[in-house]
Order: C-alpha cells, then structure tokens, then sequence
C-alpha cells in the first residue's frame, strides 16, 4: 500500500494529538527512573523525525519532510492551544538520519519548537534504533512527567542498531509500556 498525501498527514497528526489526548488508561507511561516522580498530570513528548535524503522525496508533489512541517505545525498549534491553558506539556526534538541531533526535553513553547522543524536539514542513513535510544535517554533523563515517543519515518532502519531490539530493552525496562504503531512496513518495530 503506497502512503499519499493525506494519509501521511493524518498519520502525523494522529501520533502528535494522540501523544496529549488519548486517554490516561490507554496510554502507559516510561517509568525507567524510578528516582524521580512522574507527574500524572504532564505529558513529556519527544518527535524523532526522520531527516534522510528519501525526506525530500515528493509524495503527491510535496517533499515528505515539507508534510512533516506542516503536520508538526498543526499539531504544536493545537499543542500552544492546549498549553496556554493548561501548562502541562513539555516537548523536544530528535533528528535522525545516520546522526542524531536531540532538541533538549522543556516546557512546550511553539516558537521553538516550529524553528527546530523548520532547521532541520537532511542527513544520510535512517538510523531509527538510535532515535528512539536517544528520545528514551532524553526522556529519562529531563521527563517529569509521562513519556512518550513520536516517532515519523518513510523508511526501514539502515544503520545503528535495529529498532526492534532497542524497542525490546525499552519494553522489558517497560513492561506496562503501551505503544501505537503506524507503519508501511511491518518490521520496523
């Protein structure tokens, strides 16, 4: 099944609203530092965003890392929305491609967040087991409050270590973990 336009819009948007919105009983949380206390009543959002070159492919005549942008940012409008309310929510940022560059985990403020997407720029390999190692150190190490991770690719892990053994430390670290994911292909996680 090709992924076009829409799909892959509705898919990001999906994973940044369901990260703030699905319900409490639904979504565990990481609890792998059990030296600090989680705050039930904040959310602790990391995106790891796929920056290969296959980023800025066209899908229906758009580059993918150009939808990314666009549903990032209708995403951390509803996130600012949210906050201006409710305080509760704090945000940072993966890059990955055979590198990773890591947006240090804070309280969610749109301006940043929107110029951080709106910097990255590409980097070769889709390097997905090290994204969600560093999002997992990230939250670990600067979460307050429950964890979760985002995590948008077009493609299949082809350096560092494969995704579905980080997963699998992070799960057995984990073990009430719940995880949503939307995939092409099945063996990414």
């Amino acid at each position: 099944m090709e992924l076009d336009r829409r799909k892959f819009l509705y898919l990001s948007l999906l994973g940044g609203a369901g990260a703030l919105f699905l319900p409490n009983a639904c979504r565990k949380s990481f609890e792998a530092d059990v030296s600090r206390p989680i705050d039930q009543n904040i959310s602790s959002i990391i995106f790891a965003i796929d920056i290969s070159p296959s980023m800025g492919d066209p899908l229906d005549g758009t580059r993918k890392i150009d939808l990314v942008r666009e549903a990032l940012d209708a995403v951390f409008h509803q996130f600012k929305a949210h906050q201006d309310r409710y305080f509760n929510i704090e945000t940072g940022l993966v890059e990955f491609g055979g590198t990773n560059k890591t947006l240090a985990l804070a309280k969610f403020d749109y301006q940043r967040m929107h110029q951080a997407v709106e910097d990255m720029g590409f980097n070769e390999g889709t390097a997905i087991g090290y994204a969600l190692s560093a999002a997992t150190d990230e939250l670990n190490l600067n979460a307050t409050g429950k964890r979760s991770i985002i995590l948008l690719t077009d493609g299949e892990n082809n350096t560092g270590p494969l995704p579905g053994e980080v997963y699998a430390k992070i799960k057995s670290d984990n073990p009430n973990q719940y995880c949503q994911k939307c995939s092409k292909y099945s063996g990414v996680l």
